[in-house]
């Protein structure tokens, strides 16, 4: 009688995971959730506009409010940080199956700073040509697997 070997499966710390991935990662990670490539589109143009706000008025000498827990936010810069937060709880209700890793990016990106630091880190790279043809291809001409699978209507 012969033996099967298998070798043992080894379990991945979604947290570990979690900590090495990069800012840029972690924003890829959000965006692999997007069904369509109108909606990615839309939230990155969120983003980066979010992004460019926050830019704008922490250049242009307008002050956080310093010394008090709560967080000042101009009116444009918090619409736009709650449209984005929006979409991301719609993704993280919509998906039936997350993996623990990309369910921990939701997570941590409900924060406004983290999710300020991901966003920033992205268009940050974007705009400084850090992306490989691999990336800017994968962007411009396939649909991730989570669209595919929905445009097949499987989960």
């Amino acid at each position: 009688m012969k033996e099967k070997f298998e070798s043992p499966q080894i379990e991945s710390d979604p947290e570990l995971e979690y900590q090495a991935l990069s800012g840029k990662e972690k924003f890829e990670r959000l965006l692999g959730l997007f069904g369509t490539e109108a909606a990615r589109a839309g939230f990155i143009e969120t983003c980066e506009k979010y992004v460019a706000e926050r830019r704008l008025n922490s250049s242009s000498g307008r002050s956080e409010y310093a010394g008090t827990k709560q967080t000042y936010s101009p009116p444009k810069r918090a619409a736009l940080h709650n449209k984005i937060m929006d979409t991301l709880t719609k993704l993280a209700t919509q998906h039936k199956k997350i993996d623990p890793v990309t369910r921990k990016v939701l997570f941590e990106a409900a924060t406004r700073e983290t999710m300020a630091s991901i966003a920033q880190e992205w268009v940050s790279a974007n705009e400084y040509g850090e992306d490989t043809d691999e990336d800017q291809q994968a962007r411009k001409g396939t649909s991730s697997i989570t669209a595919f699978y929905h445009s097949r209507g499987q989960d």
